[in-house]
This record gives C-alpha cells, sequence and structure tokens, in this order.
C-alpha cells in the first residue's frame, strides 16, 4: 500500500494548507454572523418625561422629585436605548433645576430595563405609534453639567398595569437621592 503522504515536507504542507483553510472557513462564518446580526439590528425604547392633557400624552413634560429633607429637583427629558445585551447605544437627557444651581444632564448608559403589563387608552399619543407604548421601568445612568453623576430611574405604569409599579422619575444626583417619584413617564418599543 503507498501512503498518502510519502514525506515530512508533503505532511506540513497539506497541515499548513489545512489550517489555512479552516481559518479562512472561521473567519467567514464569524463575518456571516455579524453581518446577519447587524441587520436584524435591537429594538429601540424611548422614553419621555411627558405632559398630559385631558385628552393629549405629549413630549416636554415635567417632573419634581423630592428628597428626605424636602428639597426637590425639576428635570425635563427624554431619550433612547437599544434593547441588546450589553449597555446598549443611549441618547438624551434634559434639564435640572434646584434651589441652588442648575444645569443639563446626559444619560450614559442604561443599568436596568423591564416592561410590564398595559396599555395606553384614552389618551392621543403625540409622540409615537400608540401601539408600541409600553409600561414598565429602567434605571439609567446619568452625568450632570455641574461634574456629579448619578441615576435616573424611570417608572411607567398603563392601564392593566399591576398597582405595584408606580408612575414617573427618581433621580440620584452626586450623594442626593431624590426619591419620592414625580411627574408621569411613557416608553414606546421601536422593533429593528
Amino acid at each position: 500500500m503507498k501512503p498518502i503522504l510519502s514525506n515530512r515536507s508533503e505532511c506540513h504542507m497539506t497541515e499548513r494548507r489545512f489550517s489555512k483553510v479552516a481559518i479562512s472557513l472561521t473567519c467567514l462564518m464569524f463575518l456571516l454572523l455579524i453581518g446577519n446580526a447587524s441587520a436584524q439590528g435591537h429594538p429601540t425604547v424611548r422614553w419621555d418625561i411627558v405632559a398630559v392633557s385631558p385628552t393629549t400624552v405629549s413630549a416636554g413634560g415635567t417632573a419634581t422629585p423630592t428628597a428626605e429633607d424636602g428639597s426637590t429637583i425639576t428635570i425635563t427629558g427624554s431619550g433612547t436605548f437599544e434593547l441588546k445585551p450589553g449597555n446598549g447605544h443611549v441618547t438624551g437627557g434634559g434639564n435640572w433645576t434646584t434651589s441652588s444651581a442648575s444645569g443639563t444632564y446626559t444619560v450614559t448608559g442604561v443599568a436596568h430595563f423591564e416592561t410590564a403589563p398595559g396599555t395606553l387608552t384614552g389618551l392621543q399619543d403625540n409622540i409615537g405609534n400608540v401601539n408600541q407604548t409600553a409600561a414598565g421601568n429602567t434605571v439609567l445612568t446619568v452625568d450632570f453639567s455641574d461634574g456629579t453623576q448619578g441615576v435616573l430611574t424611570v417608572t411607567c405604569g398603563l392601564t392593566g398595569t399591576p398597582p405595584i409599579n408606580s408612575e414617573g422619575f427618581s433621580i440620584i444626583k452626586g450623594s442626593v437621592d431624590y426619591w419620592k417619584i414625580s411627574g408621569v413617564a411613557l416608553f414606546h418599543i421601536t422593533p429593528p
């Protein structure tokens, strides 16, 4: 019987060719997976501090959460983030005002997001598609224009949301926890 490979150099060349082919196939599969994931995209969540009239809900509302000592912070804002593993792409922020200072804040990350049952009923949605509204809560990390950092908690309850969900916003700015919630929140989830 004749050996398939007659000497060591043929064996090494075949191994090298096999390795190059294996590496090329692995790279190709990786690129196809990345392309497929990019093509599929991720849902985007929009959050808003909303203004509510008797018949409509619109962007541009305010919230004034309160700290334990009675001090308050008034905030405005909206933003978006992607629903994907890790810290999805975030946008947004708004303005803040306390009794001694004011400025802006920017959302820097998403620490948590969870949806809850519920639908928007009885109000015209002036922000987005009413079929994409959602109840739930999120925790966002924020940077303030005065150099402090903090956390913004957004909680939205709609018709049919369990009563354990509160409604509105709380915020931690530096060492002050404005934990008594205020305002009205709304989420919209847009598919990829």
